[in-house]
């Protein structure tokens, strides 16, 4: 069931949705979090979407940190998820902790907790299952939390390769359509008072940006439902995996994206081999790594190829599309050497600063296009102010 609630703790409001077996449920939980002097509200979700949310790396990375630094100190594991709980900003997500705080409690091992819990992975179960069976788990935290920095890290690359060049397009739109919605009618008040006609260029730029000014609401309309449509279409696979492909061959951007995926995959196969998980099963953990059907297929095969006796790098090369060449290069030593796990860190490392390169070349190549477009923008933008000017002084 869910259920949307608010708390009030002084003058903090934390508001949000998750789900519960009741609404005393919910409330119990939330008090255990808050305390119970802060002022609950709880009522049922009525809408039919997902309450799911995913957590952010950043916040999985600052949960493992403290969870690394609270075993090391000797504090017992439900004391530390119960503190991790209380300084995690992300509210669903300490809910989360507490859940399998309770169950620890209950004489439950974490990794199993963690199985009722959507926002934890395989991955995650995986590792800390393993480092539960060895008592080494604050070696798994540690991991973990570099795992989830180097995660964070390259979203981060990826996020800001993007944002720059949307940047530039929309404050370009912006200065345009404001300079012709507030600048250029003054010159038209003028112009009609001494009748006589705008310049060619200004009525031009003034008819643009006046049809762009009553199309971007149809366009952002549009651009919303399209984007509906995309979104409930790729919930079949069969969909999915073509919209996946599409994205994934995007020149340049398709690239970036292709490489930032498999530095993850990557490093999330070190740290399970690392822990002691059979190579087998960290190809299937590390399906749920990689979020595009292509990149999961790639993995599939390798799994079963690895199953049947056959090295990982011979799977890898049928797939060379979705894969780096040099990672299964890099791979197939590790192999031979019998150093796979240290190799696939290697190849992580050599990919992180390939792709630090790939987002390099593209501003580069994109600098001096935005550069273009910007100055063609500006010197129209003169015209349309500075020609009436020029005009109405010959006259005179």
């Amino acid at each position: 069931m869910l259920y949307r609630y608010e708390v009030v703790k002084g003058k903090k409001v934390i508001r949000g949705v998750s789900e519960a077996i009741s609404e005393g449920d919910m409330i119990e939980r939330l008090s255990r979090l808050y305390g119970m002097s802060a002022r609950i509200k709880v009522k049922k979700h009525n809408f039919l979407g997902r309450a799911k949310k995913r957590v952010s790396a950043s916040m999985k990375m600052l949960f493992y940190r403290q969870m690394e630094a609270m075993v090391k100190c000797g504090i017992p594991l439900p004391d530390g998820l119960r503190l991790a709980a209380a300084s995690i900003p992300d509210a669903n997500f300490s809910l989360s902790i507490l859940d399998i705080e309770a169950e620890v409690l209950q004489g439950r091992y974490m990794h199993s907790a963690m199985q009722k819990q959507s926002h934890f992975s395989n991955v995650e179960r995986a590792l800390i299952a393993a480092g539960e069976e060895s008592a080494s788990l604050e070696i798994i935290f540690k991991r973990l939390c570099d795992y989830f920095k180097n995660v964070f890290k390259i979203k981060a690359k990826v996020s800001e390769s993007l944002i720059y060049p949307l940047s530039i397009v929309v404050v370009m739109v912006a200065v345009l359509i404001l300079v012709s919605r507030m600048v250029i009618p003054k010159f038209i008040i003028i112009y009609e008072g001494i009748g006589s006609e705008l310049p060619y260029i200004t009525m031009l730029i003034l008819e643009i940006t006046g049809k762009c000014a009553s199309i971007i609401p149809l366009c952002a309309v549009a651009a919303g439902l399209i984007a509906a449509v995309i979104r409930y279409a790729i919930r079949h696979e069969k969909y999915k995996a073509k919209w996946d492909r599409l994205i994934l061959q995007i020149p340049q951007i398709g690239g970036i994206l292709l490489t930032s995926y498999w530095i993850q995959i990557l490093r999330a196969l070190e740290v399970l081999l690392s822990a002691g998980v059979d190579l087998h099963k960290s190809l299937q953990h590390a399906m749920e790594v990689a979020t595009r059907i292509p990149l999961r297929k790639v993995l599939d095969d390798a799994g079963r190829a690895v199953l049947s006796g056959r090295m990982l790098y011979t799977s890898l090369q049928r797939n060379i599309e979705y894969i780096p060449p040099i990672a299964v290069g890099m791979i197939a030593a590790g192999e031979n050497s019998g150093s796979l796990a240290q190799m696939l860190t290697s190849t992580a490392d050599y990919l992180e600063d390939e792709l630090s390169h790939r987002i390099e070349l593209f501003l580069k190549i994109l600098e001096p296009a935005l550069i273009i477009c910007v100055g063609i923008i500006v010197g129209l933008v003169v015209l349309a102010l500075y020609l009436p000017i020029f005009t109405l002084a010959s006259r005179m």
